[in-house]
């Protein structure tokens, strides 16, 4: 009879110990799992064939987006009117804006961590033009594309520069 009692209690802290504990990810970040530079091809999600290679770089927690400069045959950080970073959990927000003459862009990008030196990313575009829409009268031009895809992760600007003149 005690063997059963002990055997129910047992069976019963196994249970609500499953019941309480909701399924852990695989991979968790912490605060530094975003440090560095990340790279990667991402891919319209209507057109397969159209593509964006991105670069941005994550240093104590704020993101900076780079291109490569053809003329210097560097990668070097773009200039933007407005940024923010947010970290939370295994996420990251990265969005910039911009401006110019008649139109202003938009750029979100939406980044989770989804293994050890990877980064899975959503990156949406938009762009208004003050030009009247050629679709819809009376209201300003529109349009956007998204973005999806993997960025893997290089110490540094300099590590993934290396890479780059190796080649």
């Amino acid at each position: 009879m005690k063997l059963t009692k002990i055997i129910l209690a047992l069976w019963m802290i196994v249970s609500l110990h499953t019941l309480t504990n909701t399924a852990e990810a695989q991979h968790v970040a912490t605060s530094s799992s975003f440090e560095g530079f990340w790279v990667g091809e991402l891919k319209d999600a209507d057109d397969d064939s159209n593509t964006n290679y991105m670069m941005i770089q994550i240093l104590n927690g704020k993101g900076t987006r780079y291109t490569y400069n053809s003329d210097t045959e560097k990668i070097e950080p773009t200039d933007k009117t407005k940024e923010s970073t947010m970290i939370l959990g295994n996420n990251v927000c990265y969005t910039w804006m911009n401006k110019g003459g008649i139109w202003s862009e938009t750029q979100a990008h939406l980044m989770s961590y989804i293994e050890p030196g990877a980064l899975w990313c959503h990156l949406i575009r938009q762009v208004t033009n003050e030009q009247e829409d050629e679709d819809v009268a009376g209201i300003n031009n529109e349009w956007k594309v998204i973005y999806s895809g993997r960025l893997n992760f290089y110490k540094n600007v300099a590590e993934f520069q290396k890479e780059l003149d190796a080649d």
